[in-house]
């Protein structure tokens, strides 16, 4: 079955090209990290792993709830406020007290295109110009997020956007990048970015293909980042919606987990549960699906809780999405089954898509839907 990965793409190349052309045109963990804001001084608590939580610099538990804004694979500005031209701080700092005051969120997340960053572009994903540059518009980004209690995970989207949609960003599956190309994008975005403590990096999104590849290569990454200084949190992923057996693997291999969150995904429709579109959506079928270790045979189970407490290790669902969720009733109802489940766990969690009404798992752009709201009533 198809991904919302493979979904995102078309629209990406399809649905976003098609509406631009109709408008041309850290310190120590335990130290407060001080960054220059305006001519004041912000402090900021970065993030540490302590087992399976994630932590504070005074040692409180940490549990990630947001949103995707995925804007940065559009627009070299991030399209704060619609905009997808011009850098507007006004509409970076309304979005983002939205973001707090409304949808009650600790955290957003984007996808960011490598060689927009490596190039330091300023375009559009439709071939227009910005006023300003890709770096410019990210560090600002997470500069004026600190001031408003939000940290902010940038995400490897692919190498390339004239390539498009990869298994993996280097070879055999991109012909963009080698992995040394891919270990020296990390380099350069923790050299920039180490300094804003607010800044959660993940590797590369919903890699699939050949599992030990990914792993040797993406334990590289993690080493190379921690050659630069950065303590910032690292989250590793793999995979679309399944189970988190790979985490298994990962910590059986004896591979880093210093800082090192494990990201899974959860989309109904699209397979999380036993590869059933129509499974049930009632809170003791997911709870004990999520919890149950799968076995050889089957299907039946995710293994959430078997991973949490085998191997003590934080889990964050970095992407839970409701497909047509607005007029599905089932798909409306497994998510607020889902959220449930994990709340009683305190697993953290981001919904997905806050900003693009075009997309099937939309929850609301500023004003919820009702998927939005399902999910700002288990934030709150």
């Amino acid at each position: 079955m198809w991904g919302p990965r493979f979904f995102v793409v078309l629209l990406f190349s399809g649905v976003f090209i098609g509406a631009m052309n109709l408008y041309p045109a850290m310190s120590a963990l335990f130290n407060n990290v001080a960054i220059p804001s305006s001519g004041t001084i912000m402090t900021f608590s970065p993030l540490h792993v302590d087992g399976k939580y994630i932590k504070d610099m005074n040692n409180n538990t940490v549990v990630l709830r947001g949103v995707w804004l995925a804007e940065y694979a559009d627009s070299c500005v991030g399209a704060w406020g619609g905009d997808y031209y011009n850098w507007k701080e006004a509409n970076v700092r309304a979005d983002m007290q939205n973001l707090r005051d409304i949808w009650h969120v600790n955290v957003f997340s984007t996808f960011i295109w490598g060689n927009w960053w490596i190039d330091d572009l300023a375009v559009t994903l439709g071939g227009y110009s910005t006023s300003q540059h890709y770096r410019f518009a990210i560090k600002e980004a997470a500069r004026i997020a600190q001031e408003y209690g939000l940290y902010f995970q940038i995400r490897l989207w692919e190498p390339d956007q004239s390539e498009g949609n990869v298994d993996q960003p280097y070879a055999p599956y991109s012909t963009r990048w080698t992995q040394q190309d891919f270990i020296d994008f990390w380099i350069s975005v923790a050299t920039e970015l180490k300094s804003y403590p607010n800044v959660i990096f993940t590797l590369y999104d919903e890699p699939i293909g050949n599992q030990t590849l990914w792993f040797d290569v993406a334990t590289r990454a993690v080493n190379a980042i921690r050659s630069t200084g950065a303590e910032n949190i690292v989250v590793v992923h793999w995979g679309y919606c399944g189970d988190c057996m790979w985490m298994e693997k990962w910590i059986q291999e004896s591979r880093p987990t210093h800082n090192i969150v494990f990201s899974n995904h959860i989309y109904r429709y699209h397979g999380t549960f036993e590869y059933n579109p129509n499974a049930p959506t009632d809170v003791d079928y997911v709870r004990g699906f999520l919890a149950q270790k799968p076995n050889a045979t089957s299907y039946a189970g995710a293994g959430y809780r078997y991973i949490l407490d085998t191997y003590n290790i934080p889990i964050w669902v970095s992407a839970i999405g409701s497909y047509r969720g607005t007029t599905d009733d089932a798909e409306y109802t497994y998510f607020k089954s889902t959220l449930q489940v994990l709340n009683e766990w305190n697993l953290s969690y981001s919904a997905y898509q806050w900003f693009r009404s075009s997309l099937p798992w939309f929850v609301g752009y500023r004003t919820p839907n009702r998927v939005g709201q399902a999910f700002i009533d288990a934030v709150v």
